[in-house]
């Protein structure tokens, strides 16, 4: 079985996560806390940094037997091509893939940076609000997927078909915009298109973590780590009641429709 490594609260892990669900591939969630180095399920610590060529303490990390992979764009491609996901991804050589390589190319230093408004929030010691700079930042990212990759004669950033540029720029939307920390009323495509992920299968298992944490906009009485720990166990719970109803024995073959 794979496994997947990081934390519900992570936008490209719900991603990856989202991904083996809509195509019914079971695997196992391991917790593994970012920032954390001195504890064996931290992503810095050696146990977790050791395992990749590239010595990342990112997350997530997929595990397929003796092979592990960092970056969930490098995820979500290596899943669809090894497994036959064309309908998530595209065909080699097609329009479709290589307009999904290239959302994908953008998305590192595009709709990725819109995560600097809710970073400060959960950073242990950090500084409770994005500033100006970072507000200015996203909105300017909002406008150019509103007005250029989400097109008005097309349901999803590639065409009519959800693909994994979707699911990932999703998260990084849903990130700021379900904490409240970002107002999307200035952006009726991107409303629309999100509206449409949301009527996706497997939504509320895969954001059930993100719902739990609520609003980082208001204060809060409950301490955040306990806020955190809450909001990652009912995340890891969401995924396992999403995988119950899978049948073991025709996953793969589901895997590849």
């Amino acid at each position: 079985m794979l496994k997947l490594y990081g934390v519900p609260l992570s936008q490209p892990f719900r991603s990856v996560a989202w991904a083996l669900l809509l195509k019914q591939c079971p695997f196992k969630a391991v917790v593994t806390v970012p920032f954390l180095a001195d504890k064996p399920f931290g992503s810095k610590h050696e146990s977790y940094k050791s395992r990749t060529k590239a010595r990342s303490d990112r997350i997530p990390m997929l595990q397929d037997g003796t092979f592990y992979l960092v970056e969930s764009p490098a995820i979500l491609c290596y899943l669809c091509e090894s497994r036959g996901w064309m309908d998530l991804y595209g065909p080699p050589g097609s329009q479709r893939k290589a307009l999904i390589d290239s959302y994908m190319h953008w998305h590192h230093s595009g709709t990725r940076g819109i995560a600097s408004l809710v970073a400060p929030y959960l950073i242990p010691g950090g500084s409770h609000g994005p500033r100006d700079k970072e507000l200015h930042r996203a909105h300017q990212l909002l406008k150019q997927l509103e007005s250029g990759w989400l097109h008005p004669d097309e349901n999803y950033i590639v065409g009519n078909e959800i693909s994994i540029a979707d699911l990932l720029c999703y998260e990084e939307l849903a990130q700021s915009s379900m904490t409240g920390l970002i107002d999307l009323a200035d952006y009726p495509a991107i409303q629309s298109w999100m509206q449409r992920m949301e009527q996706q299968p497997f939504f509320e298992e895969v954001h059930l973590g993100l719902k739990t944490l609520g609003l980082l906009s208001e204060s809060n009485d409950r301490p955040l780590n306990q806020r955190l720990q809450a909001a990652t166990k009912a995340g890891l719970a969401g995924l396992e009641k999403a995988q119950a109803g899978f049948v073991s024995g025709g996953s793969q073959s589901a895997s590849k429709l």
